[in-house]
């Protein structure tokens, strides 16, 4: 999810500014099994809570007129 706008500010100059948001909240577990291994297994547990990335980008961008280089 995220959202973004571009502005020209010139013939060849624009100014962008950008945001998204990563959202990972499924919560997971996990006992990984070796072969071999005693009853009650030995393992290792893995758990995986909320996790969440926010972006935020703002860039300046030259447009170059590729006419003046045929």
């Amino acid at each position: 999810m995220g959202a973004g706008y571009e502005w020209m500010t010139s013939p060849n100059w624009t100014v962008r500014a950008e945001y998204l948001f990563y959202g990972f909240s499924n919560s997971t577990a996990h006992t990984l099994v070796f072969p071999g291994s005693a009853t009650p297994p030995d393992g290792v547990n893995l758990s995986v809570g909320k996790f969440n990335i926010n972006v935020f980008r703002v860039a300046v961008n030259y447009k170059f007129d590729w006419a003046t280089f045929r």
